[in-house]
């Protein structure tokens, strides 16, 4: 993660949209066809949010851990993170 990142933040949480060699949308308005191999692309849940649409691919080996519990902002906690689930897995949001 860039300095800049690290500086303002200790930790983030995002969801890994992407991992290395998958297509980046369109839409996410980068510049990359894919990821870089040992990088993932992540992406916050708001359409505002400072993520890898601000300062590109992750290297892999600077993730933290995974997410055991999803809060949704003004409902009841969603539950814990499936085991199963995929890292890129959408919230229901």
């Amino acid at each position: 993660m860039p300095a800049a990142v690290t500086r303002r933040y200790d930790w983030v949480v995002k969801r890994v949209a992407a991992v290395e060699h998958e297509r980046l949308p369109e839409h996410l308005g980068t510049d990359l066809p894919s990821v870089p191999p040992d990088h993932v692309f992540l992406l916050g849940d708001a359409a505002r949010s400072f993520d890898s649409r601000h300062w590109g691919p992750v290297r892999a080996d600077a993730l933290l851990g995974r997410a055991i519990w999803r809060f949704r902002q003004g409902a009841p906690p969603a539950g814990p993170v499936p085991a199963g689930a995929e890292a890129s897995e959408k919230s229901s949001e």
